[in-house]
């Protein structure tokens, strides 16, 4: 049965009721402002020093991301948390791991399933930017939020 049209069978479908595509499992595409914003979203959420404790700002940030996934309550959000080189590899890993979970506990917190959340911690291992400068270790402090059907 295809409820929706969009050929993906009811069964098979996350979103039945709605006409998505193959793809996304049945379901239809994040609108590409949302996409941005979560994006946006990611690039501000920051932590005390050495520490997983999110600061207060990031909790306005939060709040918007939370609008957005229940916007599209069919899709999981994976939260990958990178450090810079500073440290050993042993605790830049668990610190990364522990500040994504800061980032999970607050969305279970404001009702998001956590069937929907993955949080992973990859430590220093995925630089985007040179860790010899203070410029590029503040870019590789960073949280990345990907949304997945």
């Amino acid at each position: 049965m295809f409820t929706d049209g969009d050929g993906v069978p009811d069964i098979d479908d996350r979103c039945p009721t709605v006409k998505g595509n193959i793809v996304n499992k049945g379901c239809p595409e994040i609108a590409m402002q949302d996409v941005k914003k979560i994006a946006s979203i990611a690039g501000k959420l920051f932590f005390e020093n050495a520490s997983a404790k999110l600061k207060t700002s990031s909790y306005v940030q939060l709040n918007e991301l939370v609008i957005i996934l229940n916007r599209y309550d069919a899709t999981n959000l994976e939260i990958q948390g990178h450090t810079d080189s500073n440290g050993s590899d042993a605790y830049n890993i668990k610190l990364s791991q522990e500040r994504t979970e800061s980032v999970k506990q607050y969305l279970l917190s404001k009702g998001i399933s956590e069937t929907r959340l993955l949080a992973l911690g990859f430590g220093e291992g995925k630089p985007i930017a040179n860790n010899k400068t203070a410029a590029g270790r503040a870019k590789n402090r960073r949280v990345e939020l990907k949304t997945t059907y």
